[in-house]
C-alpha cells in the first residue's frame, strides 16, 4: 500500500495521505513524494488546483517522530526541496 496516493481528474490533482494505522503521520519519504507530485503538477497546464487530503478519521497527526528521530541520528539525510 502506498503512503501517498496521487490522482488527477477534471483539472484537480488530489494528493491523499494514506497511512491510517499511523493517523497519516508524515515521513520524510512522504514529504519527498509530495514535493515530486507538486512539481509534476506545476508542469501540467491541465492541473488547475491541488487538493491535499487525509482519510476519514484524520487529516494528519503531524510528523512521524520515529522516522524523523532516526534521520536526525544519521540514518539518512533529507532536505526539503524548493518548489519552482
Amino acid at each position: 500500500m502506498s503512503e501517498l496516493l496521487v490522482a488527477d481528474a477534471e483539472g484537480v490533482r488530489r494528493i491523499t495521505m494514506n497511512r491510517p494505522e499511523k493517523r497519516n503521520a508524515l515521513t520524510s519519504g512522504m514529504y519527498s513524494a509530495m514535493a515530486d507530485a507538486l512539481r509534476e503538477a506545476a508542469k501540467r497546464q491541465a492541473i488547475r488546483a491541488i487538493l491535499v487530503t487525509g482519510g476519514a478519521e484524520c487529516f494528519t497527526a503531524g510528523n512521524d517522530m520515529a522516522d524523523f528521530r532516526a534521520r536526525s541520528q544519521g540514518a539518512a539525510s533529507f532536505s526539503f526541496a524548493r518548489l519552482p
